[in-house]
């Protein structure tokens, strides 16, 4: 176990300290979000995410400007039930009837790697496990996740969010149970079929009826002070080790 556990409010210290049994619970924030909260923070790009990038702005060039959705999942094992919900033809149908892009960010531990690299097309882009999702969440217009807690980090980004939620009792019966309510803290339309992301995401884009909830959501999950997440750790771990 870790010494010391990170999260980003007092609100969740306690959820944290029982997840990880420890009384030890630092709420500087995390030091990836500065990247997307402050534009002046710039990352470091390995070869991969710059390729992607570049790939990015040809076609972004190459299709009249489409937006960018970004789909990040969790993982888990009911994943696999994705390919029993989309239709992939169809899918790539409505990117392209919607002059829409997806960018396809899977978590590392993913079963569906090679299945999700096989589906790459003119509009679907599969970004490296190994990369970093923050560089594209800004980059993004719209999210499309499920469980995965990467929609907290997004919500800086002010931007709305489709949660497709395809295998919900599965996931709450056979993977994990959630530290949450799941209704109250999803500021988005959720979707249990294809035609309902379809839907979701269109709506999403044209009424962004979320916003007041997203922000609402995101004064509760970070405690907001103006600096920088990386200066408040390293403030919280000089007075540590003192």
């Amino acid at each position: 176990p870790s010494d010391y556990v990170l999260t980003t409010s007092e609100s969740l210290a306690s959820t944290f300290a029982n997840a990880f049994k420890t009384e030890h619970v630092l709420t500087s924030g995390y030091p990836r979000v500065d990247s997307i909260r402050f534009s002046a923070i710039r990352c470091l790009l390995t070869p991969s995410e710059k390729a992607t990038l570049i790939k990015l702005r040809q076609m972004k060039t190459r299709l009249d400007n489409p937006k960018l959705l970004i789909y990040a999942p969790t993982f888990r094992d009911s994943e696999t039930d994705f390919f029993n919900v989309v239709d992939v033809n169809r899918f790539n149908d409505f990117l392209r009837d919607n002059n829409l892009v997806l960018l396809l960010k899977l978590h590392m531990k993913s079963k569906l790697s090679e299945a999700f690299n096989a589906i790459s097309s003119e509009r679907i882009i599969v970004i490296s496990p190994d990369d970093d999702i923050s560089i594209f969440l800004k980059r993004s217009d719209l999210m499309i996740t499920d469980y995965s807690s990467v929609y907290f980090d997004y919500l800086w980004c002010d931007k709305p969010i489709v949660f497709f939620d395809y295998d919900l009792d599965k996931y709450l019966s056979d993977s994990r149970e959630m530290y949450y309510d799941y209704g109250g803290m999803t500021p988005g339309y959720k979707a249990e079929t294809m035609e309902e992301m379809f839907n979701a995401v269109l709506d999403s884009l044209e009424f962004d009826i979320y916003k007041k909830e997203r922000r609402a959501l995101r004064d509760r999950m970070f405690d907001e002070d103006g600096r920088l997440a990386c200066v408040r750790l390293i403030e919280d771990v000089k007075n540590i080790i003192k």
